[in-house]
């Protein structure tokens, strides 16, 4: 398990030990028991010790913790006892209705936003690899930790029919899926690899974006994400400056978003290709949280008949 992924299920389990108790029994909790949660987190009552609660919380956020919590009662139903029975017959939220944000925030970074903050993504970053991180951010689709943890050995420069730019490996410990895969590049995402190779000479196990002061460790998320928003004041700046104002609009902070716009952006771009194709591309399991979450509906490809 990633340690963020484990920090955060920790935090739930706290979450849930302040809230229920720690000797409450699964089979005493009901449905009241989890309306109850839900109405304490969103009015901001529950107090966890060394635990920092967002005073008000969207349902998102809620449902998260309802959905560990549902993780967690369904492996007593797949465990048996020595008589044959499962340690837990059943657990209330296996029917729960977990609270959704009605009207969830995803924009999308348009392919003008990405060449405007390109040229501002050097300047912000003393290592001088950004540009090349937000080329690959823009070509791969993938999640962003997968392209923070690549190393050297992740890069295969060989060509051939099948993969005339050579291939990227998306490795199972640096995916939320779990799954390691070799991945063709495109002209584009070679360049862009290739460039980050200029500015660090990596090989072997070495990472192709290392942490500024972390010797063999890679960039974290939040490293990146700090540097797109400085990459963004930038560019929104120099737009300012310019007077050019209709770029500066189009450089406003993206609400609830970072690098997931440039994800969506990536999908929306590739709604004419075979669908399973591109989750596996862009690392999606599951074709129906790719349609869901971020294949977008746009102007370009909108028909509505004779």
């Amino acid at each position: 398990m990633a340690p963020r992924q484990a920090a955060e299920d920790k935090r739930r389990l706290a979450v849930w030990t302040a809230y229920l108790g720690a000797s409450r029994l699964v089979e005493s909790m009901d449905r009241a028991t989890l309306d109850g949660s839900v109405r304490a987190r969103r009015a901001g009552n529950l107090k966890v010790p060394d635990v920092n609660l967002a005073p008000h919380p969207t349902n998102r956020t809620v449902g998260a913790d309802l959905e560990f919590l549902r993780r967690v009662c369904n492996w007593p139903l797949t465990v048996t006892r020595g008589n044959g029975k499962p340690l837990l017959d059943h657990h209330p939220l296996t029917h729960y209705a977990i609270p959704t944000n009605a009207n969830p925030r995803r924009p999308v970074a348009t392919y003008d936003r990405y060449l405007a903050i390109r040229q501002h993504a050097d300047e912000v970053d003393r290592q001088g690899l950004f540009g090349a991180f937000l080329d690959l951010v823009e070509g791969l689709g993938w999640r962003v930790t997968a392209i923070c943890e690549l190393r050297a050995t992740d890069v295969d420069l060989t060509a051939s029919d099948a993969r005339p730019h050579g291939r990227l490996r998306k490795r199972a410990e640096t995916d939320k899926m779990g799954v390691t895969q070799w991945v063709p590049m495109s002209a584009a995402v070679r360049s862009a690899v290739l460039a980050a190779l200029e500015r660090n000479a990596a090989i072997g196990e070495a990472p192709l974006f290392p942490a500024p002061q972390r010797a063999g460790r890679c960039w974290t998320r939040f490293h990146a994400k700090d540097l797109l928003e400085r990459a963004e004041i930038a560019a929104r700046t120099a737009a300012v400056k310019r007077e050019d104002h209709e770029a500066a609009a189009m450089l406003a902070p993206l609400d609830g978003s970072d690098f997931h716009a440039y994800r969506r952006a990536w999908a929306t771009a590739r709604k004419h290709l075979p669908l399973k194709d591109v989750a596996a591309a862009g690392g999606w399991c599951s074709t129906a949280s790719l349609l869901r979450c971020y294949t977008q509906v746009d102007d370009a490809t909108i028909c509505c008949g004779e």
